[in-house]
């Protein structure tokens, strides 16, 4: 096979068995966008899942509509925003390709070389040990040689960068495929046809494009979704004044529970700071109860301090013979201190 037309009528009548008209592979998405009259159109490429066009068309009017806060919105950054799964963005390799499919939208033998071309570039290495004898390289030098013909310059390995892995607009596993039946050229373009088909039977290219007209049944939609999103705002915000509240009255019970606790007990709050001298001038100079009613602690705590900290503590009984001018009062210091 020498002739680029046969290529293309092996490749277009595989597509066709396999359901998919090359005529339509591209779908044109408006975008509403606010434009001032020295703003230029905005215009990009991508490639989503044909099931959720209408998803997709929705999130990006809605950022585009969040964002519209100035005359336009720059092109990267409607490209840059989520609206689809990150997982599902496009690398730089397939981005160029569908630039390049976008150039020959309506030249569809070129359309047929692109795509075979990226088939090639990106499974080269499976291609290569899976297909028999110089199958991979002879289809490989027609694309390219076809290519050359109409301006393009693919090189020795193809119209993209070596770094890139991934050039097909979304990446079909190769791995589910059988190699056995491939024997020559005509099969690998049919094999790659088929592959082509699979693809955009699940994923459509689409020129985004602003528009100043928006589709009523979309406004709606929106309509309904910001009714919402503002709904579920105020109900949070409603939540957070109720906690903030709660939070503020407990604040305030303790508060008026602290100061309670401060008129019974002088020095609430301060048991976990005293320091060990403080403590023993403390128990040598009043008995434990009163300590622990001046802290605002039992009597156990009291001496489990005293444990801790190695103080030795008044024997039983002491206060009451200090009381009764049986032995004078320690002053707050150690019977053996000077």
């Amino acid at each position: 096979m020498k002739d680029w037309t046969e290529v293309f009528d092996t490749w277009s009548r595989e597509l066709s068995f396999r359901g998919f008209d090359v005529r339509r592979l591209w779908d044109t998405v408006r975008i509403d966008v606010l434009k001032s009259e020295t703003a230029p159109e905005v215009s990009f490429y991508d490639c989503w899942p044909r099931s959720k066009i209408s998803e997709y068309q929705l999130n990006l009017q809605d950022i585009v509509d969040y964002l519209s806060q100035d005359d336009w919105i720059p092109e990267q950054v409607l490209q840059e925003n989520p609206f689809h799964p990150k997982e599902q963005r496009l690398n730089k390799g397939q981005q160029d390709t569908l630039n390049y499919l976008w150039r020959v939208r309506d030249r569809h033998e070129e359309v047929c070389a692109i795509l075979i071309a990226a088939s090639l570039f990106s499974d080269h290495e499976i291609l290569r040990n899976q297909v028999k004898g110089e199958t991979f390289y002879d289809l490989r030098e027609l694309t390219h040689s076809y290519l050359e013909e109409k301006g393009w310059q693919p090189g020795s390995e193809g119209l993209w960068h070596h770094f890139n892995t991934e050039v097909l607009c979304r990446q079909i596993s190769s791995v589910e495929y059988d190699y056995s039946n491939i024997s020559g050229i005509r099969d690998l373009i049919r094999f790659l046809a088929r592959r082509h088909a699979e693809m955009f039977l699940q994923y459509q290219p689409v020129h985004v494009i602003s528009s100043d007209y928006r589709d009523p049944q979309v406004s709606e939609i929106l309509k309904g979704r910001r009714e919402k999103r503002a709904e579920e705002s105020e109900k949070a915000q409603r939540r957070r004044e109720a906690l903030n509240a709660a939070r503020l009255a407990e604040e305030a019970e303790i508060a008026k529970s602290n100061i309670e606790k401060i008129k019974k007990h002088p020095r609430f709050g301060q048991w976990g700071s005293i320091s060990r001298k403080e403590l023993t001038a403390l128990v040598w100079s009043k008995p434990a109860r009163e300590i622990a009613k001046e802290f605002g602690v039992s009597d156990v705590a009291v001496g489990k301090k005293c444990k801790s900290l190695n103080i030795s503590k008044p024997p039983r009984g002491f206060w009451n013979r200090v009381s009764s001018g049986r032995i004078p009062h320690p002053g707050g210091k150690l019977p053996n201190e000077d």
